[in-house]
């Protein structure tokens, strides 16, 4: 699959998520100059043909609003942990609607979501990924997809 390609699929695949799963809306592409703030980061490896890995960025102001509409609760009553509960869930999400849309034949097992709060900047994608970057009510968020050895 093309560059390009994967990109529109990436796309496709978030705004899908958003959507569907979280009620938010996509307000178009994230502006790069943000500072440095707390933000919740997450990964998803998956083992196939191609193999790869899904990483996802979030404001954790957007994290904690999505996390609670996700959840039907105000952000002020989410035990602690849920957050990062949902953002992982998240990551999973988008990671299999996109192998689905660009590698739909083939199986994969995906690993659990490694997530964590930090700070940093939420649009630093990495290496050779392909970057999908989207301005969200309460904030930013970043997802990177790259393959890893064979077919990528």
């Amino acid at each position: 699959m093309t560059g390009s390609a994967l990109s529109v699929s990436l796309r496709e695949a978030v705004d899908e998520v958003l959507e569907t799963m979280f009620f938010v809306q996509n307000e178009g592409q994230a502006v790069e100059d943000r500072p440095i703030e707390e933000l919740v980061a997450s990964r998803v490896d998956f083992e196939g043909s191609p193999s790869g890995m899904l990483s996802l960025r979030i404001t954790l102001q957007a994290a904690q609003g999505m996390a609670a509409d996700f959840l039907g609760q105000e952000s002020s009553e989410l035990p602690p942990g849920r957050t990062t509960e949902v953002v992982s869930e998240l990551a999973n999400m988008i990671c299999g609607a996109v192998l689905s849309r660009v590698e739909s034949e083939t199986t994969f097992r995906l690993s659990p979501p490694r997530t964590t709060i930090e700070t940093g900047d939420v649009l630093t994608g990495c290496g050779d990924a392909i970057v999908c970057r989207v301005q969200l009510p309460d904030g930013a968020l970043s997802v990177s997809f790259v393959y890893h050895g064979a077919g990528s």
